[in-house]
């Protein structure tokens, strides 16, 4: 950030709304370079900022953060909760911590990536872009994804992409256990090329080889007159 343009925004003793209206105020004026001071796990922060700006928070933020954006860039430097971005359309998010259950859910755009671990359901609904764990995921990571990219560096949980109808992915390390109607595979030359393109920035890795995972296709429709197959599926 540079100095002579950032503005600060101390949410000590303020409530929500009150560090939502001075980020909208700040914004609507043209500044693009905010730092959060003291967000104190607050939930719903920056939720549905439209125009594009650079927003660092110094401290945990709490659910919802950055939900509902289009073009905002957050750096978190701390813990973030549940749900942390989602239905976001483009920008770009990272938390030097831990994410709690849900995140990036139902996001279509842009790139968030989380430096430790998340929690059970990253990436549910995933309607395009690219999340990125730098450490390990809860269960049912990716489930009923239909577009984008998830990336686990380390190990992932239980139902790893369950019911996922497009999409791709990637876990670096132990999946506990494939979702329904998932097929496990090596990744592509191209893939491994992106993966380590994608992952550079953040100085991530493979805990050990990459694998990835996509739909079976068994589930896309469904046909009464084919229940065996679904039923195998499940």
């Amino acid at each position: 950030m540079d100095a002579v343009t950032l503005a600060r925004v101390d949410a000590h003793g303020k409530s929500t709304r009150d560090v939502n209206e001075e980020l909208r105020a700040l914004i609507a004026g043209g500044q693009r370079e905010i730092e959060v001071l003291h967000p104190g796990s607050r939930h719903n922060l920056a939720v549905g900022i439209l125009e594009p700006a650079r927003i660092v928070f110094r401290g945990d933020v709490g659910y919802f953060c950055g939900g509902l954006s289009d073009g905002l860039e957050l750096e978190i430097m701390g813990e973030a909760g549940w749900s942390l971005g989602a239905d976001m359309m483009s920008g770009r998010i990272v938390v030097h911590g831990n994410s709690g259950s849900s995140t990036a859910p139902s996001i279509r755009g842009g790139l968030v990536v989380v430096l430790g671990d998340a929690g059970a359901r990253t990436g549910i609904a995933l309607k395009g872009g690219t999340i990125v764990i730098g450490g390990s995921t809860g269960y049912m990571t990716g489930f009923m994804a239909q577009k984008g990219r998830v990336v686990v560096c380390g190990d992932a949980g239980e139902a790893f992409g369950d019911s996922m109808y497009e999409g791709e992915l990637f876990c670096g390390g132990e999946i506990a256990d494939l979702g329904s109607d998932t097929v496990l595979e090596e990744p592509s030359e191209e893939e491994r090329s992106w993966l380590a393109e994608t992952l550079e920035p953040f100085s991530l890795g493979p805990k050990s080889e990459w694998r990835k995972v996509r739909s079976g296709g068994k589930l896309w429709r469904y046909d009464k007159k084919e229940f065996a197959v679904w039923k195998e599926a499940l």
